[in-house]
């Protein structure tokens, strides 16, 4: 599925707006993502944005959103996670711990 995102900024081309939400991972933990494509040329480079947790989250979102369109702008492969028990991944917040957050960010 793809959509168009509202925060990033006036594309040179449309494809710069599309970025493709998805669900991955084991089926009692599958974690959101967001995956940003490459426009133009492909640099075969993948960027994981690993977002702050809690408060800073809410304050870093539109931010990190612009990031990943950034980058996408420069070719590359970009995708915005939501750890175990956060934003729209699966799990309830007091039941992981950091190594559960470790473990995502290597899935």
């Amino acid at each position: 599925m793809n959509r168009l995102s509202p925060t990033c900024p006036p594309p040179k081309e449309l494809s710069y707006l599309v970025h493709e939400p998805f669900f991955f991972g084991p089926s009692h933990r599958q974690l959101f993502a967001v995956y940003h494509p490459p426009v133009g040329v492909d640099s075969n480079v993948l960027t994981v944005i690993c977002p702050p947790l809690f408060a800073e989250l809410n304050r870093t979102h539109s931010l990190l959103v612009k990031l990943a369109c950034s980058l996408a702008e420069q070719g590359q492969h970009v995708l915005r996670i939501d750890y175990s028990g956060t934003g729209d991944s699966f799990g309830r917040l007091r039941e992981v711990t950091i190594s559960d957050w470790v473990d995502d960010i290597k899935l």
